[in-house]
């Protein structure tokens, strides 16, 4: 009931191609390949991490150390605005959780001019400038910058 059209040939034989023992090197050639496609996709993630991790580090000590110095900045400003409280004194230091802040403090006429400066751990600076033209409630703000 076999129709011989349709019959598959039981061997297939060409005498042109021949098989050489190749002894695994293209198995171990695609080997290294692929290590070394995944060893520099491992190491590009791995740095990318990294960066992430120490740029989320440094700014969070970055805003701890602006929060210090505005908030020195903000004290200085209410000194000034209350006649009844002493002004910020040159070299005066506050300290806010982690961040030490130091004032400088330079008088002209009735101009004042504040420096802050703020670090944490002995690593990480931030530094704020204040001028404030006046004292009591007729007091300007001048300039208020925060500068790193």
């Amino acid at each position: 009931m076999t129709n011989s059209k349709f019959q598959i040939p039981k061997k297939i034989h060409a005498p042109c191609f021949k098989f050489h023992a190749s002894n695994g090197y293209a198995a171990m050639f695609s080997f290294l390949v692929m290590m070394v496609v995944l060893g520099t996709l491992f190491s590009v993630f791995s740095i990318l991490v990294l960066k992430g991790v120490f740029l989320a580090r440094t700014s969070v000590i970055e805003f701890k150390n602006i929060y210090a110095i505005e908030s020195f900045i903000e004290d200085a400003l209410r000194r000034n605005r209350d006649t009844d409280l002493a002004d910020i004194s040159n070299g005066e230091s506050l300290e806010v959780a982690d961040s030490v802040v130091s004032a400088s403090l330079l008088v002209e006429n009735s101009v004042r001019d504040y420096l802050f400066s703020s670090q944490v751990g002995n690593k990480y600076f931030g530094n704020g400038t204040l001028r404030i033209d006046g004292v009591g409630s007729s007091s300007k703000i001048k300039r208020w910058q925060d500068t790193q």
